[in-house]
C-alpha cells in the first residue's frame, strides 16, 4: 500500500455508508494497443462483487472490441479512495488484481450462469502440453 493509505484512512473511509456499486454496462472506451493504434471496446455484462471485509469490489468484465467484434474478458478491482478528491468513492484499481479463490470462484461461477463461455470450450482444449 502507499503512504497515504495508513491504516487510519482504511477505518475511516470504510466507518462511513459505502457508495452504490459502479455500472459500465454499455459504456464504450478505447486504449492504445501494443503497436500504438487505439483500439475501442464495449463493456457487455460485467460481475461485481464485494470483498468479504468489504475493502475492495472484484470486478469480471465481458468486453467486444469494436472492429474485429471479438470478445475478450477484464478482470479488476475497485478500492474505496482516501485521497480528499475522490475519498469515499470507488476508484479503479491500478495494480494487479489479487483475488482470494472463494470470491474467483464465485465470479467464474456467476460467469458461465449467464452464459458468457462458449459451450463445449474450456481453457484446456488450448493448453498444450509442453
Amino acid at each position: 500500500m502507499g503512504s497515504h493509505r495508513s491504516n487510519m484512512s482504511i477505518k475511516c473511509a470504510l466507518s462511513r455508508k459505502h457508495p452504490p456499486f459502479p455500472n459500465n454496462v454499455g459504456r464504450r472506451r478505447r486504449i492504445r494497443n501494443i503497436h500504438g493504434d487505439w483500439v475501442e471496446y464495449t463493456i457487455e455484462d460485467e460481475i461485481i462483487i464485494s470483498e468479504t471485509s468489504y475493502k475492495k469490489l472484484f470486478v469480471f468484465q465481458r468486453l467486444r472490441f469494436s472492429k474485429e467484434r471479438r470478445i475478450e474478458y477484464r478482470l479488476g478491482y475497485y478500492m474505496l479512495g482516501v485521497k480528499p478528491r475522490m475519498s469515499g468513492k470507488w476508484v479503479w484499481g491500478q495494480f494487479c488484481l489479487m483475488i482470494p479463490e472463494a470470491e474467483l470462484l464465485k465470479l467464474l461461477k456467476e460467469a458461465k450462469k449467464r452464459k458468457w463461455f462458449k459451450p463445449g470450450l474450456s481453457a484446456y482444449t488450448t493448453v498444450q502440453k509442453r
